[in-house]
């Protein structure tokens, strides 16, 4: 690949929107769920495919089942996706995205939750 073309597919990727919002990352096997919130969604499914092609997990909380269940027990899932608002700054966006995922862990009972 030439670097005209190159640079052009780095342009296309930053000027991208991103959509963030609460993703898991849940066991099939004993449905036990870490609950997160991202500014980029895609970005995040992309980390977890790569964690699981190198069996590296994505988390700490998740090593110990990750490591006793193996990695392709484990499935990335959106809960929600939050768009960022018209104006709206980054860290603004981002307490948004964290209240989303405080509601939404509290839906999930604690014996089914990786902390």
């Amino acid at each position: 690949m030439d670097s005209s073309r190159k640079k052009e597919l780095i342009n296309a990727y930053k000027q991208k929107p991103k959509n963030g919002g609460v993703f898991t990352i849940r066991s099939t096997v004993n449905d036990k769920r870490w609950i997160e919130c991202t500014q980029d969604l895609e970005g995040m499914k992309n980390r977890f495919e790569f964690s699981v092609s190198t069996n590296v997990p994505i988390h700490y909380c998740l090593q110990e089942d990750w490591k006793a269940l193996g990695a392709s027990t484990f499935v990335y899932e959106v809960l929600e996706a939050l768009p960022p608002q018209e104006g709206e700054g980054a860290d603004d966006y981002q307490r948004g995205l964290e209240l989303l995922r405080d509601c939404l862990r509290q839906e999930c009972p604690a014996d089914k939750r990786y902390m």
